[in-house]
């Protein structure tokens, strides 16, 4: 089994109000709406457990998504995913592209990494953290310019903690 506390602690910093992060279990229920080639990629990409995909895990996610308001039912029993939920869900399930950034602290001690995902009008960076959290932000709009403007607003902190170093 894999060591869960292995990754970016997750000590307290300041975040900006648009990154938001996901368990393990929501980013699993998000990405198996779809069961895309373009989600199994992100999945490895993000190195996500293969046991967070069984039926337990993805209840659990949308459980958890449900309890933030992030995932509804229709009145016809359909699932449908809302605000930061739905972007990430669209991202990871429709991306064309992805890139994994090498995050270096002030020694090399310190790497990390994050994954920049782009689909056709989402793009989302995304950096595992311990205990499979992961820390997200995401805008929609054209992909032109927008992973400048997503690593400009990412939280800083002093390494290893922020996103950016």
């Amino acid at each position: 089994m894999a060591d869960p506390m292995k990754g970016t602690p997750l000590e307290g910093f300041e975040l900006p109000d648009d990154v938001f992060g996901l368990g393990a279990a929501e980013l699993a229920y998000l990405m198996a709406r779809h069961e895309t080639p373009a989600g199994e990629r992100s999945r490895r990409l993000l190195m996500l457990d293969p046991r967070s995909a069984e039926d337990a895990a993805l209840l659990a996610g949308a459980s958890s998504l449900a309890s933030r308001g992030w995932l509804t039912l229709a009145d016809d029993g359909a699932a449908e995913t809302r605000s930061n939920a739905a972007l990430v869900e669209y991202a990871v399930g429709a991306a064309t592209r992805w890139t994994r950034v090498g995050l270096v602290g002030e020694n090399v001690s310190q790497l990390d990494f994050a994954v920049l995902v782009e689909s056709d009008t989402v793009i989302a960076l995304l950096q595992p953290r311990q205990l499979q959290a992961i820390v997200a932000v995401a805008e929609t709009g054209s992909v032109h310019g927008a992973a400048r403007r997503i690593l400009d607003r990412a939280p800083r902190g002093e390494p290893p903690v922020g996103l950016l170093r």
